[in-house]
C-alpha cells in the first residue's frame, strides 16, 4: 500500500488493541521519520491517531539506563553486551525490530536480565572501594625515630 493507506492500517491495528500496546523503538529516529512522512504526505491525523504517536518509547534510552550509561549505545553493542546472537543485518528495519524485541524481552524479565547483564553492569559500574593500603597496616606499632 502507499503511505497514507499503510499508516491508516497501522493506526487501525493499534486502535483495535485498545490500550494494550506500546511502540518500542531503538532511538527516536523511527518516530521522527514517521512524523516527517506524515507531514510531507499531508496526512491529517485524528485525535486518536495523534495519541498513538505519543505511545512511542525509546528503548535505547531504557537499555542504557539499565546499564548506567549516559551515552547512547548502538544496537550492535547492546546485542553484544546482552550476549545474544544478532539476527540478520544491522540497519535493516525488520532485523533491527527483531533484535530490539530480543533485548526488550531480556530487560523486562528480571531473571533473564540478571543472567545476561549482571557482569556487564558490574563492569560498567564498578563499586567504589573504601579500603586503602594504609588500612592494612597497624602503624601505631612502628617506632619511627626522627
Amino acid at each position: 500500500p502507499v503511505f497514507h493507506q499503510a499508516i491508516r492500517q497501522f493506526f487501525s491495528w493499534c486502535l483495535a488493541l485498545h490500550d494494550d500496546f506500546q511502540i518500542q523503538q531503538w532511538s527516536e529516529s523511527d518516530r521522527t521519520q514517521v512524523l516527517k512522512e506524515i507531514s510531507l504526505k499531508k496526512v491529517v491525523l485524528t485525535d486518536l491517531e495523534e495519541a498513538i504517536m505519543e505511545r512511542w518509547y525509546d528503548f535505547q534510552h531504557e537499555f542504557g539506563n539499565k546499564l548506567g550509561l549516559s551515552d547512547q549505545l548502538s544496537l550492535k553493542n547492546a546485542i553484544m553486551y546482552a550476549g545474544v546472537d544478532m539476527v540478520g543485518y544491522y540497519h535493516d528495519a525488520l532485523y533491527d525490530a527483531r533484535n530490539t524485541a530480543t533485548l526488550f524481552g531480556i530487560i523486562r524479565n528480571p531473571e533473564k536480565c540478571n543472567k545476561a547483564l549482571d557482569l556487564v553492569i558490574s563492569a560498567l559500574n564498578p563499586v567504589a572501594h573504601t579500603t586503602t593500603l594504609g588500612d592494612l597496616f597497624n602503624f601505631s606499632e612502628l617506632a619511627i625515630s626522627s
